[in-house]
């Protein structure tokens, strides 16, 4: 709209030099918590395009869609085929990848239209496909209870390879093991978090050789999803904190340089990046699930 041209006589310039300033209604900022449907069992977040971010529910497969400047949403998926853990999406095709967990297989939906595109079978053994990140030319999947990461060529989510974890990561029985997982140095290094010992691996995704990140005297115990910044990575951890850890150069040696906690935690499980803030999914994985259980996404500054 245009503004109109008003023309001021003396009288009404000199009263505008007089007046006092008329103060404004400060505007309200994004909100810091956004309210999930009850009983949705969250799990995995991520951005999609601009201020959207995606949630995958444990309890049914589901998929709510919502605004991070709003707070509002909506379920873009009703239920799924597999519970819905760790997101990633796919800016070039606006797809969601989406790790299934025990059935040992993936689902990629439409991220505007909720349509699914395709399910995947990563593995036909005794499996929990965790998490999922994204490269130039695939996503991979951790699994929480094999010593493996499953590729997904992003052409074809048909093609399917396996690759041995080795080197520094090794997997004791009843563990619970590889969570989190990032892409560093543009895909070409891959860092995972192993759940039950708090520790950090740079892993070769042509080899799967992994390395173990020192952390000196640090650990991020229940450390569950992983995002990357720069050579920071930030660990959510289910005991109500987020461990941010500076990475060398050469991706082996790390400092847990910050630790943020806040009152908004309730046993957090995974996060994503909007601006200069980080929204959290307060999972409540000490609380038992039920229909009438509130859940919410919730923004700390990072």
């Amino acid at each position: 709209m245009r503004r109109r041209r008003v023309a001021f006589g003396v009288l009404g310039l000199l009263a505008l030099m007089v007046s006092p300033a008329v103060a404004r209604p400060a505007t309200a900022g994004p909100p810091k918590s956004i309210a999930l449907p009850d009983g949705f069992r969250p799990e995995g977040i991520v951005f999609g395009k601009g201020a959207t971010f995606y949630v995958g529910s444990l309890a049914n497969g589901g998929i709510y869609r919502a605004n991070a400047r709003t707070g509002e949403g909506e379920l873009l998926v009703q239920s799924g085929p597999a519970p819905a853990l760790g997101l990633a999406f796919d800016r070039q095709a606006k797809r969601l990848f989406v790790a299934a967990g025990p059935g040992g297989g993936a689902v990629i939906y439409d991220s505007e239209s909720g349509e699914r595109l395709a399910v995947t079978t990563l593995t036909t053994e005794s499996s929990l496909v965790n998490d999922v990140v994204l490269t130039r030319d695939a996503a991979w999947f951790t699994d929480s209870v094999r010593a493996v990461l499953y590729r997904v060529s992003l052409d074809d989510p048909t093609d399917v390879t396996e690759v041995t974890l080795g080197g520094d990561f090794s997997l004791g029985p009843n563990e619970f093991s590889a969570n989190g997982i990032v892409a560093m140095n543009g895909g070409d290094v891959l860092v995972i978090v192993r759940s039950d010992t708090g520790e950090l691996f740079s892993v070769d995704p042509e080899s799967g050789d992994a390395t173990l990140i020192d952390l000196g005297s640090e650990t991020v115990v229940t450390g569950d999803g992983l995002v990357a910044r720069g050579r920071d990575i930030y660990v959510v951890q289910n005991d109500d904190q987020v461990s941010v850890v500076r990475l060398n150069r050469a991706l082996d040696e790390g400092n847990v340089r910050k630790v943020i906690t806040s009152p908004q935690f309730r046993s957090p499980s995974t996060a994503d990046r909007y601006g200069p803030d980080l929204y959290v999914v307060n999972a409540r994985f000490d609380t038992p699930a039920g229909p009438d259980v509130d859940y919410d996404v919730v923004r700390i500054r990072s």
